[in-house]
Parts: C-alpha cells; sequence; structure tokens
C-alpha cells in the first residue's frame, strides 16, 4: 500500500505541538481518517490492501513515547481496515502504557520469531540482556540499549526486508533524569 501514515503524522505533529492529550489524540486521529478516505478515492479499488483477517483488519501501528512527572509512556494507535465500496476505518484512541521494561515494537512477531531461529541471536548476551524475565535497569547502560537496537536493526533490515528497517535509523533514550534523547548509533558492520 502507498499510504503513508508517517508523513500523515510528520504534517500533523509539524502543525500541532504533541501532548498526550484528548484533543491532540482526537485531532490526529481525524488526520489519519481523512487522509485514508482521501487515498481510497485517489486509487481504484483493486488497488486498495486486502483485510488482513489475520490481525483483526490491523493495518498499521502508531507509536509514540512521552515522558511526565519522571515517567516513561508509551501510547499506541491501531488503524483497523477492511476493503469494502465503502471501507470501513477505525483509529483507535491511544492505547497508554506505564514504560518499566524494554518494549518492542512494530515487527515484534516477526523480530522474536527470527531470534529464536538464529542461535547466534538468541544466545547474544547483548540480545539477553534485553529478555524481559531477567532485565535489570539498574545494570543497563545507554551502550547497552544502542548495541542492543543495532543488533535488531541488523537482524531486521538483513531478514525482515519488507520491515524497511536499516541500521542507520535513530534511537531514541526515555530516562526520567533526562527525559527524551536521541541516541547517535554507528551502522553494525556484520549481523554480530
Amino acid at each position: 500500500m502507498a499510504f503513508d501514515a508517517n508523513a500523515v503524522v510528520a504534517e500533523y505533529t509539524k502543525a500541532h505541538e504533541f501532548k498526550a492529550e484528548q484533543q491532540y489524540w482526537q485531532g490526529l486521529k481525524k488526520a489519519i481518517d481523512d487522509s485514508l478516505r482521501e487515498y481510497f478515492k485517489t486509487h481504484t479499488y483493486a488497488e486498495w490492501p486486502e483485510t488482513d483477517k489475520a490481525n483483526n483488519n490491523l493495518l498499521f501501528n502508531l507509536f509514540f513515547y512521552s515522558v511526565s512527572g519522571g515517567q516513561a509512556q508509551s501510547h499506541t494507535i491501531k488503524v483497523s481496515y477492511k476493503k469494502a465500496r465503502t471501507p470501513f476505518i477505525n483509529v483507535s484512541v491511544p492505547v497508554t502504557d506505564a514504560i518499566k521494561l524494554p518494549k518492542l515494537s512494530g515487527k515484534g512477531r516477526e523480530i522474536i520469531g527470527y531470534i529464536s531461529m538464529d542461535r547466534a541471536f538468541a544466545t547474544d548476551p547483548s540480545i539477553l540482556r534485553f529478555d524481559e524475565r531477567i532485565f535489570t535497569p539498574q545494570t543497563t547502560t545507554v551502550r547497552d540499549a544502542v548495541d542492543f537496537s543495532a543488533k535488531l536493526f541488523t537482524l531486521t533490515s538483513s531478514t525482515i526486508p519488507a520491515a524497511h528497517v536499516s541500521p542507520t535509523f535513530d534511537c531514541v533514550l526515555l530516562s526520567h533524569q533526562n527525559g527524551f534523547q536521541w541516541i547517535e548509533i554507528k551502522p553494525v558492520s556484520s549481523r554480530l
């Protein structure tokens, strides 16, 4: 599907300062819904994507992160769609969660599946340290997080090409002390 949800969000956030508040979410939901309907008007019915019944009609997820009162939170918006001559589009209210453990967003199910099938990744200490069953924030550094992210980027960009992920994509750190910070990462030259 050629519809670019990231472009819609980028345009909306340029015009509206991000605030994890109802008014912001309502405006964003309307912008997504309007843009999708315009996309369907300008493309033939045959070009529209099929309904993803296996994933409860999910078209895409959007993830937002914020820090308020020293607490990092994630906000997930699900966009569902059913292909019909009059398409059914549902843009959910955001589901907000406190971030207490590492959170894998995006193609998580596929990534976890590939990690478990690839012994080198599955046993790599920098990957294992972020297993939520043994994760300890007190002993985890920014370098650990960057190494983990770089390896996941390498895995997704080399094994799951449809994910459109690159080792040069930016990462962010949400911390209680400093809030939101960009983390510069270096491309990984090999898988490990």
